[in-house]
């Protein structure tokens, strides 16, 4: 039997009662955070939003922030490229993992109506759990993780609250497998369709609960088969302990770091190096000659090109080591205002981001940064940071530090509602094992 079936019986066996307690405290974070984003993303949404609006159909989920109700899978459609329209959600990897599984959750729960929120918390605990094993199991060969991997942990998550038992979840994994796809040609090409893939990932695995549950049947050898997950994409590379160590007892994604920046996760290092340096030395912008970040292949593939504004300058900021490093050098910090447009095209940040050059000195798939700033008159100040310093920033980001990251969120709403309602959403995710329906979260946030 393909080793999907035991992820799949970890899921259905999953309970809110047996989930060991820092594995809750995680989800709820993540639940938070993914909120936060999600609210702050909305404003550049408005034409997908526009879009599902003109679709119509089913009133059964809402769009978040702006209200109406839409089938389920396009409320989690639109919703999930909500959040992560300002890429400031959290991550295992290049696995955008929250964006995608939170408003999958929230939108099959009210459908469903009458989910709990211990229910919530099992189904977005377990189904991650399953998507990230598959993620640490395999390797990258330029597929985006969100769209190839995710989409499991989406599909997990909507059988579960749909009740779906063990024929029913492993038909939904194996309809989702025909529904696996995205590439990383959309991060590097710094384009829109980057938040699509967030909200395909949660459509599909929406959908593919609902096929399953009515009857049709998937993809039986989902992982292992001739022409399987694991052959097709990770060219038969696996890693099969990763899948079940610990299975039932360690969920993985607790794994998922909750970001610090508003930038793609392969600026993290580069930035916090940067904001080390000119915290520790005050470095005048006009009298830098030139700035060396040093980074890994990978790195540089993804953001390391020249910084230039074409048609979505917060994209190319975001994806940019020229321009995540100048703001971090001029403004000392790094925030979701600056990825906003007056901010990008600000004259004095694309100055120094001329004087920036990402070149390679590091190995393979390495998210570490080498930053040296060489002023005109010949001083040089260097610092070096590694992936794995800012990775435990970002996992260890404590509850009221993600509170206060939602505050912040929640100013760049494109209405009043959240914003009204900030203090008793993050209430309710703090009690969210007390809630009898999720729905009354879902009011707050519309």
């Amino acid at each position: 039997m393909d080793i999907i079936a035991k992820l799949a019986k970890n899921v259905i066996d999953t309970k809110y009662d047996t989930l060991p307690k820092e594995a809750i405290e995680a989800t709820k974070k993540r639940i938070l955070d993914t909120l936060g984003v999600l609210v702050a993303g909305a404003q550049d949404c408005k034409r997908e939003i526009g879009l599902v609006k003109e679709w119509g159909g089913k009133e059964e989920s809402s769009i978040l922030v702006y209200g109406g109700k839409v089938p389920a899978p396009n409320a989690g459609w639109v919703n999930s490229i909500m959040a992560q329209a300002v890429d400031f959600d959290d991550a295992v990897a290049a696995a955008h993992l929250s964006a995608a599984t939170v408003p999958t959750a929230l939108a099959v729960s009210e459908a469903r109506k009458g989910v709990s929120g211990k229910e919530l918390i099992a189904a977005i605990t377990a189904g991650g759990d399953l998507a990230i094993r598959i993620l640490l199991a395999t390797k990258d060969h330029g597929f985006l993780p969100t769209g190839t991997i995710v989409v499991f942990g989406t599909a997990a998550i909507a059988a579960k609250i749909l009740g779906l038992g063990m024929d029913g979840m492993l038909n939904a994994l194996g309809i989702a497998f025909t529904r696996a796809s995205s590439t990383h040609q959309v991060a590097s090409d710094k384009v829109l369709a980057l938040r699509l893939v967030e909200g395909y990932t949660s459509r599909s695995g929406i959908e593919a609960a609902l096929l399953a549950e009515k009857g049709l049947t998937g993809v039986k050898n989902v992982l292992q088969g001739t022409y399987g997950f694991f052959h097709l994409f990770s060219w038969d590379e696996v890693d099969l302990n990763a899948l079940t160590d610990q299975l039932g007892k360690r969920f993985e994604g607790s794994r998922a770091s909750i970001k610090k920046y508003p930038s793609c996760g392969t600026t993290h290092t580069s930035t916090a190096a940067t904001l080390k340096l000119v915290q520790e030395i005050d470095i005048n912008p006009r009298e830098i000659k030139q700035v060396t970040v040093g980074v890994s292949p990978f790195v540089h593939s993804i953001t390391g090109h020249p910084f230039k504004i074409g048609d979505n300058p917060r994209v190319e900021a975001q994806f940019s080591l020229a321009y995540t490093v100048a703001n971090a050098i001029l403004r000392k910090s790094s925030l979701l205002r600056h990825f906003t447009e007056p901010y990008v095209r600000d004259p004095q940040v694309s100055e120094i981001a001329e004087k920036v050059h990402p070149v390679i000195s590091l190995k393979g798939k390495d998210l570490s940064a080498n930053i040296e700033i060489e002023m005109r008159d010949g001083r040089k100040y260097s610092k070096s940071v590694s992936h794995s310093e800012t990775l435990l920033e970002r996992q260890s980001m404590t509850a009221d530090e993600v509170k206060e990251k939602f505050r912040n969120c929640l100013s760049f709403a494109p209405n009043s509602a959240a914003v009204e309602n900030c203090e008793r959403i993050i209430d309710m995710v703090d009690r969210l094992e007390k809630v009898n329906d999720v729905s009354e979260l879902v009011k707050l946030l519309t």
